[in-house]
């Protein structure tokens, strides 16, 4: 879940509202609003009231047009229902212009001090003081370099009190802090836990305050999530597991209601019955290209589930494994998988993909109106002048529009040659065996998802001439460090969630 939530009118705020977004994100400070956060056709009522109830911050951007909005009075209301309840969020009206307040917006701001809109530079300073990101390590003050290691540091602090810890695993102990962060760290594997059926109980140690976790952070060295770790933490939105996880056990997350989005570790090789059983607000899933088997019931009820692609190394898939994932429209399974009959709702179009071709010696192509591209044992080499094609990654057959689509697992390498100006939406989009691009200085633009799930590229140089990176370019990429220019404007999780940005004086 973001920090900060963005209530505002769209029509007459939406591009200040996505320039603040950027500006706060390029600080290491997250943010959510609707229009772009929200997926095509998802239900308001569902996504607002989770991201509220989570966020730190709800910035509210107030001029006149938003005095007559229903949903910013909805917005409004359910976070002074929190402020009220004296839980830990600010309310931050913004204003923008001179109007005369509506009675409603009286009531609800009446002890809130309001801040007239003056810049985003200003408004990122005062965010960033409520966040407790102190003023000296401000991009407006100190080199972005200096920014990000003070943020590092500032993640390393202990927090301010314990709730409960102790051991969880021969050589693995926990620490639940007052925040809801509940970390796991050590070496080997969690102890495994029972469920009672009686009485409807697991004998985890946090199991009488299970309602206080709301992310569980597991660090590098722990090698499972213990059967039934997690189940019934209610609150639990967010969940980190390192590559060094290898199994997640029975139930680990079975019935973790706010959990939206799970990133499954490079090491697991199969998702277990009832891993994420009844996990109804989970809709975004990523299986790792090591999984191979998905067992009964492992993501039964995720009713918010729409569309999962199954990666090529799954060879089974139970029955029942999708049961209830009444939202499932398309599922992406590989042509040699063994789908049970009873596998998927319905109602679910499973598509199955083709082989990927064999590499050809030789192939080339145009990749722009002036870009042409030649792949040559699993060197792909763009050059010309100009903008490389933007593409299209199609959801009904899971797949891009790139002339090397097909061949994608086979690229070893880019390089692309000066006079390039851009490289291109979705261009290299899940090229899994990707580990070196040159870049050159020509290059202005990385265009979305352009690096998206390069699970193998580790290193990267973004010259000085590159002046924009948008959203998704390099997540989910093997990416742990880069180092970007100064001035250079990121998007929406550009880079890979934990990985250290560098921005160089």
């Amino acid at each position: 879940m973001a920090d900060v939530f963005i209530s505002y009118h769209e029509k007459s705020a939406g591009e200040l509202v996505a320039q603040i977004a950027d500006a706060l994100e390029s600080v290491g400070i997250s943010c959510w609003y609707a229009k772009r956060d929200i997926p095509s056709g998802g239900d308001f009522a569902r996504y607002i009231p989770l991201q509220i109830d989570a966020c730190k911050v709800f910035l509210l951007i107030l001029n006149e047009n938003a005095q007559n909005s229903r949903h910013i009075e909805s917005e409004l209301g359910l976070a002074f229902g929190r402020f009220n309840r004296k839980e830990q969020i600010t309310i931050l009206p913004f204003e923008i212009g001179d109007f005369k307040r509506e009675s409603w917006i009286r009531y609800y701001l009446i002890h809130v001090q309001s801040v007239k809109f003056q810049s985003v530079e200003a408004l990122v300073k005062k965010v960033g003081g409520i966040l407790n990101i102190p003023g000296e390590i401000m991009p407006f003050s100190l080199s972005s370099q200096d920014v990000q290691v003070a943020k590092t540091v500032q993640r390393q602090m202990p927090p301010r009190k314990t709730i409960q810890s102790g051991n969880c695993g021969d050589n693995v102990a926990y620490v639940l802090s007052e925040n809801g962060l509940l970390t796991i760290f050590g070496t080997g594997a969690m102890w495994s836990y029972d469920w009672n059926r009686k009485t409807g109980t697991a004998n985890t140690p946090w199991w009488d305050i299970r309602a206080k976790i709301s992310h569980v952070v597991i660090q590098s060295g722990v090698t499972s999530v213990a059967k039934y770790a997690f189940c019934n933490c209610i609150n639990l939105n967010a969940v980190e597991m390192p590559d060094s996880i290898t199994k997640i056990e029975v139930g680990a997350f079975d019935n973790c209601i706010c959990l939206t989005n799970v990133i499954i570790p490079s090491h697991v090789m199969k998702i277990e019955t009832g891993t994420f059983n009844g996990c109804v607000n989970l809709s975004d899933i990523q299986i790792s290209d090591k999984v191979t088997k998905i067992e009964f019931g492992a993501f039964k009820d995720c009713k918010y589930l729409t569309n999962i692609i199954i990666p090529d190394s799954v060879t089974e898939i139970e029955l029942g494994a999708f049961a209830g994932c009444t939202s499932l429209n398309i599922a992406s399974v590989a042509a040699k998988t063994n789908v049970n009959s009873f596998s998927f709702p319905e109602n679910v179009a499973v598509i199955r993909r083709k082989p990927a071709q064999p590499l050809a010696n030789n192939k080339s192509g145009e990749c722009g109106d002036n870009v042409t591209y030649t792949l040559v044992d699993g060197i792909l080499t763009v050059s010309g002048a100009g903008l490389m094609r933007n593409y299209n990654f199609d959801e009904k057959t899971f797949s891009c529009n790139t002339p090397w689509w097909n061949v994608r697992k086979s690229i070893s390498s880019v390089r692309i040659q000066d006079g390039v100006t851009s490289v291109g939406a979705f261009a290299f989009n899940s090229c899994a065996n990707l580990s070196r691009v040159e870049i050159p200085d020509s290059i202005t633009e990385i265009c979305a998802e352009a690096f998206y799930r390069c699970g193998s590229l580790r290193e990267v140089w973004i010259p000085d001439s590159v002046r924009f990176i948008r959203k998704f370019a390099f997540d989910e990429s093997g990416l742990t460090e880069i180092s970007i220019p100064k001035y250079a404007k990121t998007g929406w999780r550009t880079f890979p969630k934990g990985a250290r940005v560098i921005r160089r004086a």
